[in-house]
């Protein structure tokens, strides 16, 4: 998604940083992996997975939908799970 990226701050305070809807998409995501595993894991969203979707290297498992703060909607959420490298032709 769209960012506004850019310096933020006064003249001798500047802070390089990343705003917008997409940022802040992220950040619930990964309060959720913190929240569903006890593990590591790797959550994505829906547009995450529809710009993924046809790889065949990538395996993706449906978490459902929850709720996050700042959105009227329920995200769909899926979780990339590793799958076995593919072999090299010797």
């Amino acid at each position: 998604g769209e960012v506004m990226a850019g310096g933020l701050g006064t003249s001798d305070r500047i802070h390089y940083t990343i705003i917008g809807d997409t940022v802040n998409t992220t950040q619930r995501l990964e309060g959720l992996t913190r929240e569903l595993f006890n593990e590591n894991g790797i959550l994505i969203s829906e547009a995450t997975r529809l710009a993924l979707n046809g790889s065949e290297y990538i395996n993706i498992e449906k978490m459902g939908s929850h709720a996050v703060k700042g959105k009227k909607e329920k995200l769909k959420v899926y979780r990339l799970v590793s799958t076995p490298e593919p072999e090299k032709a010797t």
